[in-house]
């Protein structure tokens, strides 16, 4: 199987992953739902005949399972809910185990639901996470699983990470099947960010291939060697980056865009012997060649890269090397994995038979060599190739087996990992407390004990569960004992779980398990709920009436049996069921604080909140109080430093005056209960309030008071006083020009801590000491009006008047651009659309109906209208004059005199736009199914770029020098402009203005412009978006003009148009903040 992002291979329709059998290439499923919707970035074969599928995608035959799926041989099948979750998640790497595991790495965090990182495990029916699974805090774009290896039980991960689980990890790690393990140091590359890009094993071999320059403390350039202890090189390695590698008999096989392996000019594709490297025959040719991908089966090798010959032979990118003898294929039988033995006593010894299964499809096998690590410990040269292993010592092993057919070719078993130990002794727990049956209240403390019997102190953790709320502790020492605080009401089964045999993870299920006690039944009583719903809170009741205190009282898993009534905390009276209603007959003059306490079945009490009532006589007749601020009077002017004094006077024919609460600004200042009412403010600062009261009378009504605003000016004697220097008011300024604003200031009696500066309202920054000089760039034509405000002693401040000046264009300031009619080159019209560092234009000439793309180079018109370029414009150009071309069918390259059909993505009609001077191309194109998808055409192929998560069309529009494409694609949230390099995929940008987005330009630092739609009135603005941030560049017209940007260079100078006055647009230049009108440049 081979996959990728393509729409046929061989004329055979597949979308993006194929099969090949007998020479022949087959789709995955039938018609156009056959194969995937967006990118194949990994493929792994099982035992049972399954191929697995990863990468970016969210249908596989029609059926939804993002990222992953599975193909029975006959029908598509969805993998649980599929993977996804962060920024962009995809499957970069799939292995499957002989256990029925697969497992999938790349960039994501959730399988089926199932939180993860960056790895998962499907075991036919479930998700599984790996531990705390891969993560990074050195790599800018996170980390990411480029590649797994399976063997037996172990599984090995490449990519860009540095710690697996809480353990550091240098871009490759091992998973024994319950934690996570570093290989050594790992690989570095200093000064670069290192990768593990491929992994192969052989026997306890672990084999690393990628970016890096050393393993562990050894130099290895890009391919290294881990043999379970220590790091190795491989001969001399290679002059770049290793990309795939492979195990056939007794070799390893290596893949890359490497010139020289080991010392020796070999293009893309080696073999490494165990002592040496060397070519595959007469190797890979073509221009520039490179193998990619390798895959082994029997006695063939699989390579697919890009290639035009291997062996001499024609080679369209994938060929087979076939090794004229079969290796052989062996697995140990006896023991099995994890296997534990028994150290024998001092008067015997450990001896530990071992089987295999060996086998030749094109011979027979000659001989066994069994092995532990590294160590050869025996031969057998007769079938069937048993073998006792004596006196072994204790510990833990690597065994694998090695077979020799009658031609000399090896074939190497997996590793099966072997434990010999003094017998264990199983730990033993029991519950302490509580006993089973147990029954408790919510809210309370329950001790959790367990008694531990661990002769061999195997145990590392204890887990104490409570059934649905699941672990609710977890202790790693004794004594095991935990308080369950504040435990929710409820029915629980309490258990206990532990976790043991450290140094012994990959054998635990081999040896002896605790005995646990079983689990205890307790029941947490929900307490009872009760609240005084009548009267409210501060309420006033007439003793000529009768007092009704109505209580609400429930219990949500029992009854309640009595609700009692407490007077100033004395029972008063009770009521044993609903309507829990109390009346209280000729009451006293007097204030009470009435609760309630509710019983439950099981005795369990809660008690309300408290609720006073002032009980009074009822007045003969009842009148609002009034109050009025009589000082100071409204509008009052008053020097600081002052004290001001705040009286109110207050009325109430009714009732009694309970108390006049004073504020200022909306907040309070405090209560005076007693005449006279009035408040004193002392040592007021300078500045504007607004005073207010209000009146509570016993009755409980209010008033308040009419506001007063006073106004407290500064002190001249002790105020700051601030002149503002340069520039002065009305002066004209030169935008885009940076300028000192300079002020001075006499401190008089205060203490001066800094001077802040305005401009237009907007606080630019602070000077602390003199000279009071601020450096400020102006980036706007207009007027701009500065101050400063001079903050002293502390707390107070005091402002400048502003001095307002007047930002124009200075001549000379700016460089000048000068419009050029290039005339019209043709009968009608032409439209130019790019222009190379030579100065060299293409567009179209029109002509009648007729649209001609052309190439002007210094003056000489060449027209692009030889057949079949019909009504077609040529919209990009790079330094090699290499242009791009393209109307309403095919697209074209145009490239020293001929026109190249660049292909399509399935559909019609295909549009190509930006070009760089690699000659890699961008644009869009139809699918079979009309979609239209941005594409990259690099190395005479189209890359389908895909979409956004939950979109379905997109658009490329430029590609930068460095590769990095910008355009726009759909999402389920509307456009949005993108961001693709071939490491990371389709990345929206982050930003908006209230619409879509959509990216025009590019340049070498990443920087990407373009035009966003906004809230307002259904208008576009200009943008550049850099380093994570979002700028809107605004229009050169009013707030119903639109902008849109188109390009950029590497100095973040953008050209574009905007609306202007009317229906006029003109071009702009944006630069250092400011937006140009290219008419007054």
């Amino acid at each position: 199987y081979v996959g990728g992002s393509f729409t046929s291979v061989r004329g055979v329709p597949a979308n993006n992953v194929v099969g090949w059998s007998n020479g022949t290439w087959y789709a995955l499923g039938p018609g156009a739902s056959n194969g995937v919707n967006g990118t194949v970035r990994a493929l792994a074969c099982a035992r049972d005949g399954s191929l697995y599928v990863g990468g970016q995608f969210d249908r596989a035959g029609g059926v939804f399972t993002p990222n992953a799926a599975r193909w029975d041989g006959t029908n598509w099948l969805a993998l649980g809910g599929g993977i996804g979750g962060g920024v962009s998640p995809a499957v970069y790497a799939v292995a499957a185990a002989d256990d029925g595991q697969v497992y999938f790495g790349g960039t994501f965090t959730s399988a089926g639901g199932v939180p993860v990182n960056n790895i998962a495990a499907w075991d036919g029916a479930h998700w599984h996470n790996l531990g705390e699974g891969i993560s990074a805090t050195t790599f800018p774009g996170g980390a990411l699983v480029k590649t797994i290896a399976v063997s037996a039980n172990d599984v090995y991960v490449g990519g860009q990470f540095d710690h697996v689980g809480n353990v550091p990890a240098n871009c490759v790690a091992r998973w024994d099947g319950q934690q996570w393990s570093a290989l050594g140091d790992g690989v570095a590359f200093p000064g670069f960010s290192p990768a593990v890009d491929a992994l192969a094993v052989r026997g306890s071999d672990v084999f690393v291939g990628g970016d890096f320059s050393t393993a562990g403390n050894v130099s290895a350039d890009h391919i290294a060697r881990w043999n379970g202890q220590v790091w190795s090189a491989l001969g001399s390695g290679s002059d770049s980056t290793v990309q795939a590698l492979a195990v056939l008999g007794g070799n390893l096989f290596a893949a890359g865009n490497f010139n020289q392996i080991g010392g020796q000019n070999i293009i893309g594709l080696a073999q490494w012997d165990g002592a040496a490297w060397s070519a595959l025959g007469s190797g890979l040719g073509g221009q520039t060649p490179y193998a990619s991908l390798l895959a082994a089966s029997g006695r063939n090798l699989f390579v697919i890269g890009r290639f035009a010959s291997a062996g001499g032979k024609p080679a369209a990118s994938s060929a087979i090397w076939i090794l004229t003898n079969a290796p052989p294929t062996i697995r140990i039988t006896t023991p099995g994995p994890g296997s534990v033995f028994p150290l024998a006593s001092s008067d015997s010894v450990t001896n530990i038979p071992l089987a295999v299964d060996a086998t030749d499809a094109d011979g027979s096998v000659t001989r066994v060599d069994y092995f532990a690590g590294n160590e050869p410990i025996g031969t057998a040269t007769n079938a069937p190739f048993d073998f006792t292993w004596t006196n072994v010592p204790a510990g833990q092993y690597q065994l694998f087996a090695q077979a020799t057919d009658n031609q000399g070719m090896i074939g190497v078993s997996p590793v099966v990992h072997l434990l010999v130990h003094t017998p264990f002794t199983p730990p033993t727990l029991s519950w302490i407390t509580p006993t089973n049956g147990a029954r408790f209240t919510a809210g309370d403390t329950i001790p959790l004990a367990v008694k531990v019997t661990d002769p061999d102190n195997t145990i590392t953790q204890i887990d104490f569960n409570a059934s649905s709320l699941g672990t609710i502790a977890t202790l790693s020492r004794s004594p095991y004992q935990f308080n369950w605080t504040n435990a929710p009401a409820g029915d629980f089964s309490l258990s206990v779980a532990q976790d043991g045999y450290p140094g012994y993870a990959g054998f635990s299920s081999n040896l002896p398990p605790a005995v646990l006690p079983p689990p205890l039944q307790i029941h947490v009583n929900a307490r009872p709920t009760v609240a005084i719903v009548s009267p409210r809170d501060g309420a006033v009741a007439y003793t000529t009436n009768a007092l009704t205190i109505e209580v609400q009282a429930g219990d949500v898993d029992g009854s309640v049996t009595q609700v009692g009534l407490f007077q100033d905390g004395r029972l008063i009276a009770t009521a044993d069921s609903a309507p829990y209603e109390f009346q209280l007959l000729n009451l006293p003059a007097a204030t009470n604080v009435y609760t309630a306490q509710a019983t439950d079945n099981e005795g369990a009490t809660a008690t309300s909140a408290p609720v006073t009532v002032f009980e009074m006589a009822e007045p003969p007749s009842y009148y609002a109080p009034q109050i009025t601020l009589i000082s100071p009077s409204s509008n009052t002017l008053v020097t600081a430093p002052t004290n001001l004094t705040l009286v109110a006077q207050v009325s109430d024919l009714g009732a009694a005056i309970r108390e006049v609460n004073f504020g200022v600004n909306n907040s309070n200042l405090g209560t005076v209960t007693n005449p006279p009412f009035a408040w004193t403010i002392t040592n007021i600062a300078p500045g504007s309030y607004t005073f207010s009261a209000s009146v509570t009378d016993a009755n409980g009504r209010t008033a308040d008071s009419a506001p007063v605003p006073v106004t407290v000016l500064p002190n001249p004697a002790t105020t700051p006083a601030i002149t503002l220097i340069s520039p002065t008011n009305g002066a004209t300024i030169p935008v885009g020009v940076p300028l000192s604003l300079t002020a001075s200031v006499v401190p008089h009696a205060s203490t001066v801590d800094r001077l802040d500066f305005y401009v237009n309202n907007n606080r630019l920054g602070s000077i602390t000491n003199a000279p009071y000089a601020f450096t400020w760039q102006p980036s706007v034509v207009g007027t701009a009006c500065w101050q400063a405000v001079a903050v002293y002693d502390q707390t107070q401040s005091v402002a400048s008047a502003q001095a307002c000046l007047n930002v124009a264009l200075t001549p000379g300031g700016y460089p000048r651009y000068v419009i050029v009619d290039l005339g019209p080159l043709a009968t009608n019209a032409s439209i130019a659309y790019g222009v190379n560092s030579a100065g060299h234009l293409v567009g179209l000439w029109q002509s009648g109906a007729a649209s001609i793309p052309f190439i002007d180079a210094g003056g000489v018109l060449t027209l692009l209208n030889q057949a079949p370029v019909l009504n077609d414009s040529a919209g990009g150009i790079n330094d090699s004059d290499q242009v791009t071309v393209s109307g309403n069918g095919p697209a074209y390259i145009y490239s020293d005199g001929q026109l190249t059909n660049i292909g399509s993505l399935g559909g019609s009609p295909t549009y190509v736009r930006g070009i760089n001077n690699t000659g890699q191309a961008v644009g869009d194109s139809r699918l079979a199914n009309g979609t239209q998808h941005a594409f990259l055409y690099s190395g005479q192929r189209m890359i389908d770029l895909g979409a956004l998560p939950g979109g379905s069309a997109s658009q490329a529009n430029a590609i930068s020098g460095v590769g990095e494409v910008t355009g726009w694609s759909q999402t389920a949230n509307g456009d949005r402009a993108f961001v693709y390099d071939p490491q990371h995929g389709m990345q929206a940008i982050p930003g908006s203005l209230g619409g879509g987005t959509y990216g025009w330009g590019i340049n070498n630092e990443g920087s990407v412009v373009g035009n966003a739609g906004s809230s307002f009135a259904g208008t576009h603005h200009a943008f550049l978006s850099q380093n994570g941030g979002f700028q809107d560049l605004g229009t050169l017209g009013d707030a119903y003009a639109s902008s849109y940007a188109q390009g950029v260079n590497d100095s973040n100078i953008v050209v574009g148009y905007s609306d202007v006055a009317g229906t006029d647009q003109h071009a702009f230049l944006w630069q250092t903040n400011v937006l140009f009108d290219l008419n007054d440049l």
